[in-house]
C-alpha cells in the first residue's frame, strides 16, 4: 500500500510541475488514477477520482472504490438520492484529482484474490452508460479480448460523450500460469 501511496504521490507532483510549466502558477489541470497491483495472491488497489474498480467474483459484482465527485459526496451526505444523483447537472466534478495540487488524498485497499476472479477498471465514460448490473451479467460469463470491446462498443452506442477507458484482469487457475517463485516475483513487481 505504501509503495502505490508514494507512487501516486511522485505522479502528482509531476502532472502538478507540468500544469504549472505550461499554464503558469495558477493553473489547473488534473486526471483521474485507478491501478491494480498483484503480489501473489493479494491485489492492492490505488484510487484517486471518478473512474472505478470491480472486483467480479462468482456471480457478484462489487464496487471497490467511491467516486471522489460532488455527487458522491453530496449522496454520502444525504443532500440528494441515488435517484437524483442519476439526473444530476454536475455529475462530472471531481472532488480529488492527481496534479491539482503538488500532493492528494489516495484510497487504497488490499484483498485476496480468488481464482476465477475479475477485476474490471473504468472510467466514467463507460459507467455512466453501463450499470452496475449489466456489468456484472457481462463479465459473470465466459469472458475473451473482445468482452471489454463490446463494452465500450455499447457505451459508445448509447451516447459514448466521454473518453473510455476499461481493463479486465482475469485470475487464472495457478497451473494456468507459468510458475514464478515467490521472491522473484514479489521482486519483479517492486521493480
Amino acid at each position: 500500500k505504501a509503495l502505490l501511496e508514494t507512487a501516486l504521490q511522485r505522479a502528482c507532483e509531476q502532472v502538478h510541475q507540468a500544469a504549472v510549466a505550461i499554464t503558469g502558477k495558477g493553473g489547473r489541470m488534473g486526471t483521474t488514477f485507478d491501478c491494480l497491483l498483484v503480489v501473489g495472491t493479494t491485489a492492492f488497489v490505488g484510487h484517486v477520482g471518478d473512474a472505478r474498480v470491480y472486483l467480479q467474483r462468482g456471480t457478484d459484482i462489487h464496487q471497490l472504490t467511491e467516486d471522489h465527485s460532488l455527487v458522491q459526496q453530496q449522496i454520502r451526505e444525504g443532500v440528494i438520492t441515488r435517484e437524483q444523483a442519476r439526473k444530476a447537472r454536475f455529475k462530472n466534478v471531481i472532488t480529488r484529482a492527481l496534479g491539482v495540487f503538488p500532493s492528494v488524498l489516495v484510497d487504497t485497499a488490499h484483498f485476496e484474490l480468488d481464482v476465477g476472479d475479475r477485476i474490471f477498471m473504468c472510467s466514467d465514460g463507460l459507467y455512466r452508460y453501463i450499470g452496475k448490473r449489466e456489468l456484472g451479467l457481462a463479465l459473470g460469463g465466459d469472458v475473451d479480448e473482445t468482452s471489454v470491446s463490446r463494452l465500450v462498443e455499447r457505451a459508445n452506442e448509447r451516447g459514448g460523450r466521454d473518453n473510455i477507458t476499461a481493463v479486465l484482469c482475469v485470475v487464472e487457475p495457478e497451473d494456468a500460469r507459468e510458475r514464478v517463485p515467490p521472491t522473484a516475483e514479489r521482486m519483479e513487481v517492486l521493480r
